[in-house]
């Protein structure tokens, strides 16, 4: 018996240190890496912002309320887009005409205009024979 009581304080360190070896072993393990997102609570206060469109914009409606939950790409409130709308209808008509332009080129000429073109280049051969018929007619 006096072996076994002079073994107990060794016996007990032992399992004391396998005990903390153990806890510490699970502790380094177990634990999640430390997060790099900031996470704040409270209340934003804003009275004036800068946004990124031009001044004379005007908000058609506020999709959202002070204190309201939003996520990230959520739509916050919609520009009134009325003045624009003449500005898309010319732009439009200017492509209209555009593609007009490029589908006579892809279709050719008519024989209306290969017959007028002609005329013209006739027109313009007399024209430039002319002064010179004019010329040779006051030397004589």
């Amino acid at each position: 018996m006096t072996l076994i009581m002079k073994r107990a304080p060794l016996i007990v360190v032992i399992l004391v240190l396998a005990s903390a070896a153990t806890g510490a072993t699970w502790w380094f393990v177990s634990r999640e890496p430390p997060s790099r997102d900031l996470e704040l609570y409270g209340n934003v206060d804003l009275r004036q912002v800068a946004l990124a469109f031009n001044n004379s914009e005007r908000i058609a409606a506020v999709l959202v309320q002070e204190g309201d939950r939003v996520k990230t790409g959520q739509v916050l409130a919609r520009l009134d887009t009325s003045r624009l709308e003449p500005q898309v209808a010319q732009a439009e008509a200017r492509a209209a005409g555009r593609r007009q332009a490029v589908e006579r080129l892809r279709n050719g000429s008519r024989p209306e205009e290969i017959a007028q073109a002609r005329a013209n280049v006739e027109s313009a051969r007399q024209t430039q024979s002319m002064p010179a018929a004019n010329t040779s007619a006051r030397r004589c």
